[in-house]
């Protein structure tokens, strides 16, 4: 008598399991194995704690409100520059090591092996064979890439669930959906820098080019951009030197701060406070999906033309 889905059931369970969710799993253990899963939400644990406490508290030495629009303010105006500074910092560090490899290992080493000890121990021939196959690079591109936004982004909310805490006690009137609008923005802000971290050190090869240009990065986005100096020197330039254009800034002045990752969660956060939108918005919200997906998009064609 013939068991037509009994054999069904042991084809299926016998498939190979899709390389990228092995390199997630393997790349998300190495995290924990380095404790990321733990140092990652303390610190925004804390650090939107403490912003949270100080709203309520010392409201006025900050020039705030006390409640929750005054916490939008002072993360993503008044100090946007330390907060966003903090944000990119951890996105940037959890985005760039491969914790893979040992000594002397690189991005571009961990993306042409196969699978760890830990994976073919735990799935067998099928999985390392579906790991080593052509191709290998993209997915374990893709399951690391997951594999950090999961743990920045994760670590991210369970900070709101913290600031959560302190505004349900402290703040009147509270705004759920203000309140979960500024999560999710703060969220997509690390997912940003840890997948421009996850792109840089791919494109890098080497993890001292990549610690370099990742610095050039922040250096760039947090110093330059997100302070003014780049818009307005290129402001400037455009105005032929004359200064009294500083005074009147253009129209494209606004969206070109916007562009910045901390410019866009800047506008993000002054439209959640003001309840109001407009082109700075819209551009904004572009910009920061643009800055979750295009660099990884660009690593991801790099990584297929170099190992495939």
């Amino acid at each position: 008598m013939s068991t037509g889905s009994g054999s069904t059931d042991r084809a299926v369970e016998a498939a190979p399991e899709p390389a990228w969710r092995v390199a997630a799993r393997s790349d998300l253990g190495a995290c924990v194995d380095a404790d990321l899963h733990r140092i990652v939400p303390a610190i925004f644990v804390v650090a939107l704690g403490t912003a949270g406490v100080a709203t309520a508290l010392l409201s006025e030495a900050f020039y705030a409100t006390g409640d929750l629009p005054g916490t939008i303010r002072l993360l993503s105006s008044d100090a946007a520059w330390l907060f966003g500074s903090l944000v990119a910092l951890v996105g940037l560090f959890v985005g760039y090591p491969t914790f893979e490899g040992g000594r002397g290992g690189s991005a571009r080493d961990t993306l042409s092996r196969g699978a760890s000890t830990r994976d073919a121990l735990s799935h067998g021939a099928p999985t390392r064979d579906a790991v080593s196959r052509g191709g290998s690079a993209r997915e374990r591109f893709v399951g690391r890439l997951i594999s950090r936004w999961l743990i920045v982004g994760g670590g991210v909310l369970v900070g709101f669930l913290a600031l959560c805490v302190v505004a349900v006690v402290a703040y009147d009137p509270f705004s759920p959906l203000a309140f979960v609008a500024f999560a999710l923005s703060t969220a997509a802000l690390s997912l940003a820098y840890a997948g421009l971290g996850v792109a840089v050190s791919t494109a890098a090869g080497t993890r001292r080019r990549a610690l370099a240009w990742l610095l050039a990065a922040f250096f760039g986005l947090i110093v330059l951009w997100d302070t003014w100096v780049l818009p307005l020197g290129l402001l400037l330039i455009a105005a032929g030197g004359n200064p009294d254009v500083l005074a009147a800034r253009p129209g494209w002045f606004d969206g070109l701060v916007a562009a910045s990752p901390g410019g866009a969660y800047a506008e993000i956060g002054a439209a959640l406070v003001a309840d109001s939108g407009g082109i700075s918005v819209t551009v904004a919200v572009a910009a920061l999906v643009a800055w979750i997906l295009a660099p990884p998009a660009i690593a991801f064609a790099l990584a297929t033309r170099r190992y495939r």
